[in-house]
């Protein structure tokens, strides 16, 4: 098994409080992450090969070595996911949406400007295309994309930091120099199993729930004083409602990204 040499960085939900300004901004496409290896060709942010050949054998060149964008396709993430994961075929207008350039421990803006010269040597702006960025002066700022961004029909934005170098794995969300932000909602559902954590057994980790006719699993999104509240009281809670934030819909018509955050009692009493 050949194994990657660069992990893909993983921006996690923002708190913009740690947010240095200025920033960059750039869209967050909803699809399926791809990194191009110079050991493993294109990969997940797994580090696992992307399964389709055909998409694997036209990024997995040399001159694309350290891109690291979303593989999109019509239709949304749902669509983007069963071309991607199948072996082959790829329908008209699937994109790599290039995000940024692993390996390199130059700025973002200047890591970006690298991956645009890289792109326009290839010569395949319609399918390999650069994000581009937005310059972010204020929190003012990210409310103003982020409403046009959604407003398009988009999932939400990536910001930032402009002095940092590439980091692999979760090292740039920790340090707030990558960070995604999307619009959320929040809404009710039925609970009907609340299950411990793999490896905490005294607190809540997941919770079963049914809303609109969907049955779906949350992870519990508390703290663990809550969560081992929730755990003792488990037995009681099928049946109540509890609330649930998510971001938006599937296709399918389940909650995207959803996370437990409360039931109808007080927990801390």
């Amino acid at each position: 098994m050949t194994t990657a040499l660069f992990k893909a960085m993983q921006p996690v939900t923002a708190d913009l409080s740690r947010l240095p300004l200025p920033a960059w901004s750039q869209e967050k496409h909803d699809g399926v992450g791809g990194l191009v290896d110079p050991v493993a060709g294109l990969v997940s942010k797994e580090s696992r090969p992307i399964p389709n050949k055909e998409a694997r054998d036209f990024l997995s060149q040399r001159a694309l070595e350290g891109l690291h964008g979303e593989l999109i396709a019509p239709g949304g993430f749902e669509a983007a996911q069963a071309v991607f994961m199948a072996s082959s075929g790829l329908p008209p207008g699937w994109r790599f949406m290039v995000f940024d350039l692993a390996g390199s421990g130059m700025p973002f803006i200047d890591r970006l400007n690298a991956a645009a010269r890289m792109v326009d040597a290839l010569g395949a702006q319609d399918v390999v295309c650069i994000s581009r960025p937005r310059r972010i002066r204020s929190l003012a700022s990210v409310d103003d994309h982020l409403a046009e961004v959604v407003a398009a029909g988009g999932e939400g934005i990536v910001l930032h930091c402009g002095d940092w170098g590439y980091r692999e794995g979760k090292a740039s969300a920790t340090r707030g120099e990558s960070l995604k932000v999307k619009p959320t909602e929040e809404a009710e559902a039925e609970i009907l199993e609340v299950r411990a954590r793999e490896d905490d057994q005294d607190a809540a980790g997941s919770v079963t729930l049914k809303m609109g006719g969907r049955v779906f699993s949350a992870p519990v999104a508390m703290s663990r004083t809550l969560a081992t509240r929730l755990l003792t009281l488990r037995a009681n809670l099928p049946g109540q409602l509890g609330t649930v934030r998510y971001a938006g819909m599937t296709r399918d018509g389940a909650p995207r990204c959803a996370a437990f955050i409360g039931v109808r009692r007080d927990l801390a009493a």
